[in-house]
């Protein structure tokens, strides 16, 4: 099935897409570290007298600066990477320590558990088991890259991309977002007005709405340039991949099973809302929405905006 006046060039789109998420070269700066035994009065720089607080460790830090995360529970520490430290050539690294497993997790009432206003890196960290945060990982400033995290059982959101660019959400497992029981709210991944958007290599399952959703948010421009590709997503629950005030997006090579299992509404595989979008080499099986033929929506609704779905190519 193929839909007339796709967008032209997308070789040439897709390949200066590709390119655009490098960092460059990275800046080396200094070494710090936190662990659940330490204590802020030490001096965080080696690995023996390490500060205690994630909060205040990533108040420390410079741009290219990296905070080695020790093994054990971070519990009720959500932390901010502040606006103007991280830079796309020098951005903060907040990184598993080698061979150890930072586990954040918690019950105190907060929106956020890691709020991301700079360029920064996030490597390794588990966030899992929070109870009364929404999102686990709220990114707002551009050149950011989440990776090799595990997230497990959080009320809301995993990601929520708010109006930032140059994101990469890669090589992260997932499992268990969202109001399951409830009305399925909460995507994995939520991109809200982003742009240059890679997400790719992550498995998920048990999404509360959608593995992964793209929107305008109020008043700002429709998400764009996004690629979403090799991600492996066994439901059980929710939807899979989708899009609605968005334009310029590239699924290819995720391999989707089980949408739609479990859930009180229709769900689908793919659900496309939006424009000039290419849907290439996926693989769906064991769809168990509520429509025989759900495998592939291409729709257009009014969902707080128009949202003409013109120009798709499957």
């Amino acid at each position: 099935m193929i839909f007339r006046r796709v967008f032209p060039l997308t070789a040439t789109f897709y390949l200066i897409l590709l390119f655009s998420f490098s960092f460059g070269c990275l800046a080396s700066g200094a070494s710090y570290y936190v662990a659940p035994w330490g204590n802020n009065h030490n001096s965080g720089t080696n690995a023996q007298s390490p500060w205690q607080s994630l909060s205040y460790a990533a108040f420390q830090m410079q741009a290219g600066d990296t905070l080695f995360v020790r093994g054990g529970i971070y519990s009720n520490q959500g932390f901010t990477i502040p606006a103007g430290v991280g830079t796309p050539s020098s951005p903060l690294r907040i990184v598993a320590y080698p061979g150890e497993v930072p586990v954040l997790t918690g019950s105190e009432s907060y929106a956020v558990a890691a709020e991301i206003y700079s360029s920064a890196i996030l490597d390794g960290l588990h966030f899992e088991n929070f109870t009364n945060v929404t999102n686990a990982v709220d990114i707002w400033g551009n050149y950011v890259t989440v990776q090799n995290c595990t997230f497990k059982n959080v009320p809301f959101q995993f990601f929520r991309v708010m109006g930032a660019d140059h994101v990469t959400i890669q090589n992260n497992y997932m499992d268990g977002n969202g109001q399951l029981q409830q009305d399925g709210l909460g995507d994995a991944i939520y991109i809200g007005s982003g742009t240059h958007i890679l997400v790719q290599n992550n498995y998920d399952t048990r999404a509360g709405h959608y593995f992964f959703d793209a929107m305008a948010l109020s008043g700002q421009n429709p998400s764009s340039q996004i690629v979403v590709r090799d991600n492996t997503v066994e439901s059980f629950w929710g939807g899979g991949m989708g899009h609605g005030s968005a334009q310029n997006l590239v699924y290819e090579n995720n391999r989707l099973h089980h949408v739609g299992e479990g859930v009180p509404y229709i769900k689908a595989s793919f659900e496309i809302a939006g424009m000039e979008a290419i849907i290439r080499y996926n693989v769906m099986t064991d769809e168990a929405a509520w429509y025989s033929d759900n495998v592939l929506d291409i729709v257009a609704e009014d969902n707080g905006g128009t949202q003409d779905a013109l120009h798709n190519r499957v």
